[in-house]
Formats: C-alpha cells, sequence, structure tokens
C-alpha cells in the first residue's frame, strides 16, 4: 500500500480501487482531447506530427499526365514510326522522319514532320502534328513544295503559314489553323524575275556543265544527274523562269562550246 500527499498536504492512501478510478479518468480526459498527443521515438524525443490534411467530400481531380514528349523510333529493320509514350501515331516502311519544328497554340504542341524517301531524285513530305493534355493527336496531310525546297514555316496570330512555291504555274500557300490545312492557289498576275539561288544553280549545275562538256547531240536534260533533273522539272512549275528560251540557248551555246555570261542568261531565263 502507497501514500501520497494529496492537494492539502495530506497523506492519501493508494488503493487498487484508487488506481483504476485514476487510470478510467485518464482515458476519458484523453478521448476527449481534440488533438492526439505528439509520438515519442525511442531516444525519448517528441517527434513533430506530420499537418492534417483537410477532408472534403468531393477530392479534386487530377491533373492530366502527359503521355510524353513526340520522338522518332525505329520498329522494323527498315521501319519508322512517330511515338508519344504509349501510342503509336505514324509509322511507315522505308523512308525517314524527323521532326523539324514545334510551334505552341493553344495550350497544345504542333511539330512538323519530314519525311524523306531518300534518293536525290524524290521530293521530301511534310506534315504537322498536334496533341496536348486534353487532345489526342491529330496527324494532317502531307504537303511539299513543288520544286523540292526545304520549307520555312511561320507562326502568325491566325496559324501556321508556309510558302510552297510554285506548282503548275500557280504560286502555293499553306495555312494550318485549329488542327485543318487550307491550300491557296494563286496566279501570276504580273512578270517578275525569279529567285536567284534557282537561277545560279540553272546557270552553274546545268547550263555550263551541258555547254562544255555535255554531248550536244542530246537535249541537255538527257545528261544530268537526277537531283539536276528534279530541279530543273520543278522549275517547270514556275512561270518566272523562261525554259523555253533555257533549251534553245544550251543547244546553241554546246555546238560552240561557249557558255554566255552568267547576266546575258539571266536576262533571258530568270527575268532580271
Amino acid at each position: 500500500m502507497a501514500h501520497v500527499l494529496d492537494s492539502r498536504g495530506k497523506k492519501m492512501r493508494i488503493t487498487q480501487t484508487t488506481l483504476a478510478a485514476a487510470t478510467i479518468g485518464l482515458l476519458v480526459a484523453a478521448c476527449g482531447q481534440t488533438e492526439p498527443a505528439p509520438p515519442v521515438n525511442r531516444q525519448g524525443t517528441t517527434v513533430a506530427a506530420a499537418p492534417a490534411v483537410p477532408s472534403t467530400s468531393s477530392p479534386p481531380p487530377a491533373p492530366s499526365a502527359p503521355l510524353g514528349d513526340l520522338k522518332v523510333e525505329s520498329i522494323a529493320e527498315f521501319g519508322q514510326a512517330l511515338t508519344l509514350g504509349p501510342l503509336i501515331v505514324f509509322r511507315q516502311e522505308g523512308g525517314y522522319l524527323s521532326i523539324q519544328k514545334r510551334f505552341h497554340s493553344r495550350g497544345n504542341e504542333i511539330a512538323l514532320v519530314r519525311n524523306s524517301e531518300g534518293g536525290s531524285g524524290t521530293i521530301d513530305s511534310y506534315f504537322f502534328v498536334e496533341f496536348g493534355p486534353h487532345l489526342k493527336p491529330v496527324v494532317s496531310e502531307a504537303f511539299a513544295a513543288a520544286d523540292g525546297a526545304e520549307i520555312s514555316p511561320r507562326q502568325l496570330a491566325d496559324g501556321i503559314h508556309v510558302d510552297l512555291r510554285f506548282n503548275e504555274g500557280m504560286h502555293e500557300d499553306l495555312t494550318y489553323r485549329n488542327g485543318k490545312q487550307l491550300m491557296k492557289r494563286t496566279p501570276l498576275h504580273s512578270k517578275v524575275p525569279g529567285d536567284e539561288d534557282t537561277c545560279n544553280y540553272l546557270y552553274n549545275e546545268i547550263y555550263v556543265n551541258y555547254v562544255r562538256g555535255g554531248d550536244c547531240s542530246k537535249e541537255f536534260d538527257e545528261d544530268l544527274a537526277m537531283s539536276s533533273v528534279r530541279t530543273y522539272n520543278a522549275v517547270s512549275n514556275d512561270p518566272r523562269f523562261s525554259l523555253d528560251d533555257f533549251a534553245e540557248m544550251s543547244k546553241s551555246s554546246c555546238a560552240a562550246r561557249s557558255p554566255m555570261a552568267y547576266s546575258e542568261f539571266k536576262k533571258r531565263v530568270c527575268g532580271y
């Protein structure tokens, strides 16, 4: 039997009944606490409790997890695919895919993809892929510049614009907007000169080579590299160049084995 002093300093006898009552009182007091006592680790140090998380009847929805980045991956010995996380967005057998440029619009990402079949006589095509947190990937129709030139798209306020140059005598301009493409074809209303790069290529790579070393019994376009054939055929769609004069000049200059000066060539063929 033990004794303790009460609040007035008098001895108080502790019995089993008293201990039981005290224990019950502690339990009742503990149940009435609004916050539990902080936990204590093995070293006797109080451990800080984690902050309380307010409970709600309907938790907010988790944000949509992105599928991942658009990538080019090999899927077979001669195949490639555009993948977005687990999704295969586009696939093909043969050729080469490459992501050329990226744009952002309406919270989505728009990628310009180049599709090259390989070889000097082929023309590369392009297409757009648009995707976002709430948009399944959308693949546009393929397009290309008729002369095989690389395209340089520009993002403006009303969409992405691509100058596709000339095709069958018409200037082609493509606009990509809100997942759709619009092709505008405009005739050339006045005589304007051709671009300097194309004119220079026609002169140095085709005309001069033919005049100085070609077989004059053949037409100048019968003994050309495929890359030159592609360029010449593409320029035939461009009304800024006079290819009838080009053919006539090539034959007469080849017979003399003397090419005319570039300044004269530009006036007659390229409109300068």
